[in-house]
């Protein structure tokens, strides 16, 4: 019986938020909140059926039963575009699925809706682990992990970047990063010296201050050039990438990674896996549950409490 089935009915729900679709949320299969997961679905797609094949074919909430899980849906493009019809479902316009760095400015409207809406819900849930009590460093927001499949992955890895504060984890499959042509400029044009990962130095003229300007100014929220506000930096990520996946090509994602993880870059903890013979979809085929990458990733680098493998 698929595992969407088998949950109790008792444990999904849907939550109102102004001028956005409900998301779906399960509750922890134990009545013991220690962590929350929000994911984002794909372009032309919505909550409830991603939520079913997440739920399908990796059996996650079986393995994290102290984790919430939310998955929001993305509006339909209302531009005019499709004529009298609506467009498809997704995070932002994306003028070529195939090359995301074309037309990058159209991007823009919908980067700036979907952070603000994503920030909210991770302010919820970063006050709800909060006010449960449960050990925390940064007043909840270290127990909330973000992430998505492809332009899900990629809308909320921007999201991400355009924080103040640390979070529990990132976890994308098939993404991309946007405007990851500027980044690679800047890192480019900065010329710097590499250093070695973790050193603190974050002055205004750091690549890691001038990206998060970058990522700032689309979002159209203050830029601040403290070294405490790249505090984002130190959210563990992982990715994955199927070398067949014919939705994201793998080279989008090589080159995310080293916008993120380069000494002379952002710098950032990543866990890289890719899959041989893999497509555009969320776990590896032949992978068995419980050893999924992602829930190893969560339970080793994160902390999620999992079962026993």
């Amino acid at each position: 019986m698929p595992v969407f089935h088998a949950l109790s009915q008792k444990l999904v729900s849907r939550t109102p938020h102004l001028n956005w679709e409900d998301p779906i949320i399960i509750n922890p299969r134990r009545n013991d909140h220690q962590h929350t997961i929000i994911l984002l679905h794909d372009l032309n797609q919505t909550a409830e059926p991603f939520m079913r094949d997440f739920l399908d074919t990796t059996k996650i909430p079986h393995d994290l039963s102290t984790v919430r899980f939310i998955f929001p849906t993305a509006k339909a493009d209302s531009s005019g575009l499709f004529g009298q019809h609506k467009g498809p479902n997704q995070w932002f316009r994306v003028s070529d699925p195939y090359d995301p760095n074309v037309d990058a400015d159209a991007q823009i409207p919908g980067l700036k809706e979907t952070s603000g809406y994503l920030k909210v819900l991770i302010a919820q849930e970063a006050r709800r682990l909060e006010d449960l009590d449960r050990p925390s460093k940064n007043r909840g927001y270290d127990r909330v992990i973000i992430g998505g499949l492809g332009q899900g992955a990629a809308a909320a890895l921007f999201t991400l970047l355009g924080m103040e504060q640390t979070l529990g984890g990132f976890v994308g499959m098939g993404g991309w990063l946007p405007f990851q042509g500027e980044m690679a400029a800047l890192i480019r044009e900065a010329g710097v010296v590499p250093v070695e990962k973790g050193r603190s130095k974050n002055d205004g003229n750091s690549i890691k201050v001038q990206i998060q300007k970058l990522v700032r100014g689309v979002l159209d929220v203050e830029t601040v050039c403290d070294p405490q506000s790249v505090l984002q930096l130190e959210t563990p990520i992982f990715l994955g990438h199927g070398d067949q996946d014919r939705t994201t090509w793998i080279g989008h994602g090589h080159r995310m990674r080293e916008v993120l993880d380069s000494w002379d870059g952002l710098g950032m903890t990543v866990i890289w896996k890719e899959y041989h013979n893999f497509g555009h979809c969320w776990k590896p085929h032949g992978k068995e549950p419980k050893d999924h990458d992602v829930i190893k990733f969560l339970r080793l680098v994160v902390g999620v409490h999992a079962r026993s493998f």
